[in-house]
């Protein structure tokens, strides 16, 4: 996945998450909150949040009961701009065993003060 393009993410239910940008899953106000690994997705905290299942209109994120216990390296968020979120989509009933992906403001975004997260480079939107 190219680093600087970014792709809207929206939950099962239709609503609008934030954006992925290379491995990194950030919410529209520009805070990291998870990280990709393969087609998961775990927090800064390392937890499983969930992952990006196949949509009618394409990839949506959605979390599933049995992977909950999954965990990875916690990590430092980045910090982004801001961008103005998309609108919300149609959403889509839940399969079995799967509940929606948490909302963007329930999810963690620092559990490090904001002043030790990394800011990205203001020419990492800059294509060399």
């Amino acid at each position: 996945m190219e680093f600087n393009v970014r792709r809207w993410l929206w939950t099962w239910a239709g609503r609008c998450f934030g954006y992925r940008r290379g491995s990194s899953l950030y919410r529209h106000d520009g805070i990291e909150v998870g990280r990709f690994v393969d087609r998961e997705v775990y927090g800064i905290d390392g937890v499983y949040l969930g992952e990006m299942k196949e949509s009618e209109d394409g990839e949506r994120l959605i979390t599933s009961n049995y992977k909950t216990s999954r965990s990875t390296a916690p990590f430092v968020p980045m910090v982004d701009r801001a961008q103005q979120r998309p609108a919300d989509r149609t959403g889509y009933p839940l399969y079995c065993g799967y509940h929606d992906f948490p909302p963007p403001e329930m999810v963690k975004a620092a559990r490090f003060p904001m002043d030790s997260a990394k800011r990205r480079s203001p020419r990492a939107d800059t294509i060399h």
